[in-house]
């Protein structure tokens, strides 16, 4: 997994946006970066990424709102969801909107494992 695969890395974020790239380049993969939903929306249009990196925050919309609209246009993309803290309730939530994943923290350590966990639940085999 990795090897140049891109990654969309959709958040407002500058920091996070950078902290999510580092983590994603020292694992193999070619982080791109939407710092709005629109951009993100245009970006994932494509199909060339094999994950979808958001989190709730976005200028145009939420990220779960985010990854419904790619759902409702066709596109299949494994979707991971970044939050602070996690709760049932806002996991069934954002797997209702087509989140495949969800990492809670600021710990990004188990990003890579979580993209892989997203990739398999979708039948993309790595």
């Amino acid at each position: 997994m990795g090897l140049g695969e891109l990654v969309l890395v959709a958040t407002a974020s500058e920091n996070l946006r950078c902290l999510i790239s580092r983590e994603l380049v020292r694992n193999g993969f070619v982080p791109e970066s939407a710092d709005t939903a629109e951009r993100a929306l245009l970006s994932a249009g494509s199909g060339s990424y094999a994950v979808v990196v958001t989190d709730a925050h976005l200028p145009g919309c939420a990220g779960a709102s985010l990854i419904h609209d790619l759902r409702a246009r066709g596109i299949a993309t494994p979707a991971v969801f970044l939050t602070e803290t996690i709760s049932t309730c806002l996991r069934e939530t954002v797997a209702q909107f087509g989140a495949t994943e969800c990492l809670s923290g600021p710990d990004l350590s188990r990003l890579t494992l979580t993209i892989a966990q997203a990739r398999r639940k979708l039948g993309h085999v790595e």
